[in-house]
């Protein structure tokens, strides 16, 4: 893995723990062996949302020449990462996610 795809895949675990909303290091995982250059860029879109006691997680992959959208969620009770989903393809590395939850708690991604 290239220091900078590791640097953010911690740098997103980093902001959980900072928050205070997971508290064992043993959440702790390496979310993007890949990773993209703006693989969390544009800060005013939530890469991050939490829905009850689920943490939902964001990004953009760059994977054989295609920008993947992936998204995995913790399980802050039960300390389990998900497995890492797919949720399809962006144009280019502009193509970023970004997260919301509705008043029902549905999560939605864009």
């Amino acid at each position: 893995m290239r220091s900078f795809e590791r640097m953010v895949a911690v740098g997103m675990i980093m902001i959980l723990l900072g928050v205070g909303q997971v508290k064992a290091a043993a959440v702790l995982k390496i979310l993007s062996e890949y990773g993209c250059g703006r693989a969390t860029a544009y800060s005013e879109f939530n890469k991050i949302v939490s829905i009850g006691s689920k943490t939902h997680v964001s990004w953009l992959d760059s994977e054989g020449g295609k920008f993947l959208v992936k998204i995995a969620m913790l399980d802050r009770k039960s300390k389990r990462w998900s497995a890492v989903y797919t949720v399809g393809e962006a144009f280019d590395n502009h193509g970023g996610p970004s997260l919301t939850c509705d008043s029902v708690g549905y999560l939605h991604i864009v």
